[in-house]
């Protein structure tokens, strides 16, 4: 990507702050959504150095597991209830806690998100119950249900792909030591907000690791786009069809991956800019970054430079990248959840069943 001779735009971020007022509060629910995201971006930041290790590539979803370390948290107790406490943040997610439910604001028509969520227990299961309450207030579905049967796991897959309209359907084996499964898939079908020109996808040298390989890129020339270069590398921004980025760091050069994503600077990297980087200044999540910042004392020049966009020529490769994380728990450990493979579940499953028998996936 080519950063072009930056244009000022400060005069219209001043207009924005002086048309919204910049000392007036965000609305409840874009200061409720940026607080309850936070506990996903501190898994992000303790996790990624262990699963994108840098050696391959790889995708996941920090969110995803952020889910389903919050339904473990409504059932655990001792030791593992204050291990995920210190993971997660004192942040309590609820309802739409991703903002993924915003229909009629997405430009999009076929916009779909969906976040699919549940708690399977066996059928001998003894949950609390407190925990069966807790669940029910924040709208999590408990199935009870005989998890040695061999079709047990299908019949959770099922359920994840009829709550995504057949999107996702995530293959479950389990074990007939399981006492109880707990499953999140996220899912995000959006649209760039400035699309790619008709024909301007070329066929250019992909360079990585010293070695050059033939790939297609979507490329657009002179878009004004969210930028910033750090000591880590290039970040820009590319806006979805409302509200959503997608935001893409290159490294400096000399740089390896897991040395950016070491002690988590990275993830530090990318939640600065996201939390600063312009877009619409009439919804809602862009009024709260521009609070924000007043708030953490920037001044108006810096805040200026921060929220302002700058012409990018942009050189996208097209790419499929689908993984498999295979040790989640070790991941999870590194990051404080030390009892992850023998998790105290107590208020979920009762301690007798635990001790009888036992395994939770």
């Amino acid at each position: 990507m080519t950063r072009k001779t930056q244009n000022t735009q400060g005069d219209a971020v001043s207009r924005a702050a002086q048309r919204r007022g910049a000392e007036h509060a965000p609305s409840a629910q874009a200061e409720k959504s940026v607080s309850q995201a936070s506990g996903a971006w501190q898994i992000a930041r303790k996790t990624a150095a262990s699963i994108l290790n840098g050696t391959e590539n790889a995708v996941y979803s920090p969110a995803c597991i952020h889910e389903a370390l919050r339904l473990i948290r409504l059932g655990a107790s001792g030791a593992t209830a204050a291990e995920l406490d210190a993971l997660l943040g004192k942040h309590t997610e609820s309802g739409d806690w991703l903002g993924l439910a915003r229909e009629k604001k997405w430009a999009y028509e076929d916009y779909l998100a969906r976040l699919a969520s549940g708690v399977w227990l066996d059928e001998h299961a003894k949950p609390a119950g407190a925990f069966l309450d807790a669940c029910a207030q924040q709208a999590v579905p408990v199935t009870r249900a005989d998890l040695r049967a061999p079709a047990a796991g299908a019949e959770i897959t099922r359920r994840i792909s009829e709550q995504t309209e057949g999107l996702l359907a995530p293959k479950i084996a389990l074990s007939p030591l399981t006492l109880a499964c707990v499953a999140s898939a996220l899912y995000l079908k959006d649209a760039w907000k400035e699309k790619f020109p008709k024909g301007a996808t070329e066929r250019k040298p992909f360079y990585c690791d010293g070695n050059a390989m033939d790939a297609d890129f979507m490329v657009s020339h002179e878009l004004e786009l969210p930028f910033a270069d750090t000591e880590l590398g290039t970040l820009v921004g590319y806006p979805l069809s409302h509200g959503a980025m997608m935001v893409m760091l290159l490294p400096a050069e000399g740089l390896s991956l897991a040395q950016i994503l070491e002690n988590g600077s990275a993830i530090d990297a990318l939640r600065e800019f996201k939390r600063t980087s312009a877009n619409d200044d009439d919804n809602d999540e862009w009024f709260a970054r521009l609070h924000q910042l007043h708030q953490d004392g920037y001044d108006q020049d810096e805040i200026e430079r921060l929220l302002e966009p700058t012409p990018v020529e942009l050189h996208l490769p097209k790419f499929t990248c689908e993984t498999t994380v295979q040790d989640m728990a070790t991941a999870l450990q590194r990051a404080g959840f030390v009892s992850a493979n023998s998790p105290a579940l107590v208020p979920m499953m009762s301690e007798p069943l635990i001790n009888g028998r036992g395994k939770m996936r």
